[in-house]
Formats: C-alpha cells, structure tokens, sequence
C-alpha cells in the first residue's frame, strides 16, 4: 500500500483514498468530491477522519480495510500520530477495555491477542502514546 488506494465511493462519484506516505508522514485520507460539484479534493489525517461525526459508510468502509490489514506488515507507520492512533482504535474495534488509565474488565480475546502482539510490543514511549488515544473515564 505505497500508493494512495480507493476504499470507498458513493452513488454521485466522490470518492476517498488513503495515502500511508503523505505529508509529514501521517497517513491521510483524500476526499474527491465528484465532478459536477466541481472536484475538490481534501486531505485530513486518518485519526480525525475516523474521530468524525456524524459517521458515513465511506467511514466504516476505511475501518474494514484497516482491520483487514495485518498491522505489523502494513506500511502505515506504528511510529506515527495517525499509525497510534490507529492501532488503539481497532483495539477498541475487537472489544478491548482499557481506558487511558486503567483496564475496565475483561478484553475480549481477539482485543488481547491484538494488544499483546501490536501494542505492548511497542516502547514504553509508544504504548503510552497509544494509551492516549484510548477513552478516558468520563469520555465514549
């Protein structure tokens, strides 16, 4: 995945693509507004296109790309905000149950297996940067 690659489009031709090596090394997602309404494109970071409500399909359409990728082989970088972020989201995707400062129950065990092989693995710099973008007790 070094090229931008298309993971949805709509009935009246946007689409939207991620690029894992855009500007400053953050992946992004690039919107591309059809041609009748003139075109456009946008480009924001993966972390706030997936943090984004209301939620469309073209949403969930990039989640079950990311989850089909095998994290560790993928070429989004782990290193990065977005690559963080990223894996804390689809730690909460399997039904895992830490929160940015404690566990609260039992993961489930795909989120345990996926937090023991892609997260504690990490540095103690990178686990907490991932902590980060869990929820904290009074958030979702």
């Amino acid at each position: 995945m070094n090229e931008p690659q298309e993971f949805a489009h709509s009935t009246n031709g946007d689409r939207w693509f991620i690029d894992p090596a855009s500007e400053n090394h953050r992946a992004t997602v690039t919107h591309r507004g059809n041609l009748p309404s003139g075109g456009h494109e946008t480009r924001i970071p993966v972390d706030v296109f997936l943090g984004q409500h209301p939620r469309g399909p073209e949403h969930d359409a990039l989640e079950r790309m990311l989850s089909a990728l095998p994290v560790r082989n993928s070429t989004i970088e782990t290193g990065t905000a977005s690559g963080l972020s990223m894996l804390a989201h689809q730690y909460l995707r399997l039904g895992g149950r830490r929160s940015a400062t404690r566990a609260w129950g039992t993961d489930t065990k795909e989120a345990e297996d996926f937090w023991n092989e892609n997260i504690a693995v990490l540095d103690t710099v990178g686990r907490r940067e991932v902590e980060t973008y869990l929820p904290t007790i009074g958030g979702p």
